[in-house]
């Protein structure tokens, strides 16, 4: 099943190598890495975030 992994590079609970390592063991998996952001991700970057999700819903699911 596509996954969509998505995190901040700055993430102190899931630190970029984790975000990698779960993407790797989920294959297809997407990885979707926003630098510069930590554990607040979508409250800081929301409106990037929904779209990257709609993009890949659209994309990637089966129907």
């Amino acid at each position: 099943m596509p996954t969509l992994v998505v995190g901040g590079s700055d993430d102190p609970f899931f630190p970029e190598p984790v975000l990698r390592a779960t993407a790797d063991a989920l294959p297809p998996a997407t990885l979707r890495i926003y630098p510069g952001h930590g554990h607040g991700l979508p409250k800081h970057r929301a409106r990037q975030l929904q779209h990257d999700i709609h993009t890949f819903l659209t994309h990637s699911a089966p129907l």
